[in-house]
């Protein structure tokens, strides 16, 4: 199955990723090892494992460990250290870690996640994680993209292009792991549409690459 500045806080959907081929049912015990941020999975072991036990009659071992840095999700599934991996919605067809092109990850046989129909549409099959038709992630969580401000120091913002503004400059940083948020900033800024950010394709139709980049 299938990220914070001072000024913008940003949220970029999450994925569940398998990026190895587990045998999940063919022992009665299985161990999964899970890399994730700190959070996302230990308070969920418990329910989990008993799900498992009731449906399935086995036993499952969680191996959850968190990261600091993306490029562990990278380094570890490809060292097969690593079964299952929740990466940002910008990672699997990344050039600098391609999970994808690369077949670190695995396709996903959605006869095995009934739930994925309940997924906002704009998410299933979404062209971040999948290709040729053929899913390699399943979109579990997402956030807002938005813009926090200390109002001891500054007025309300009423738009993204205070960013631009001259108090702004140099002001500004952008985590260089996800670079794509200097593209969904600027297209916010330009009038693009919440759900439009998700998909490349769609926005440029709205807002010319041209333009983007000008800005």
């Amino acid at each position: 199955m299938f990220w914070n500045n001072r000024i913008v806080s940003i949220l970029a959907l999450m994925l569940l990723l398998f990026v190895l081929s587990v045998e999940l049912f063919s022992a009665d015990k299985v161990v999964l090892r899970i890399l994730c941020w700190e959070g996302y999975s230990k308070p969920y072991v418990k329910g989990f494992q008993k799900i498992i036990k009731q449906k399935y009659n086995k036993d499952v071992v969680l191996e959850i460990s968190n990261l600091s840095d993306p490029d562990e999700f990278w380094q570890k599934s490809r060292a097969k250290k690593i079964d299952i991996i929740s990466p940002a919605h910008n990672i699997p067809k990344s050039k600098k870690w391609p999970f994808i092109k690369g077949k670190v990850a695995l396709p996903i046989n959605l006869d095995n996640i009934p739930n994925y129909k309940y997924l906002l549409p704009f998410l299933k099959q979404n062209e971040f994680v999948s290709q040729d038709g053929i899913v390699f992630g399943v979109p579990y969580t997402m956030g807002p993209y938005g813009l926090a401000y200390n109002a001891d120091k500054v007025k309300e913002p009423k738009s993204w292009n205070v960013l631009w503004s001259k108090e702004a400059k140099n002001s500004i940083t952008l985590s260089k792991d996800y670079p794509d948020c200097n593209i969904y900033s600027t297209a916010l800024a330009l009038g693009a549409d919440y759900d439009e950010i998700y998909s490349y394709d769609k926005l440029v139709k709205r807002i010319p690459e041209k333009k983007l980049a000008e800005k």
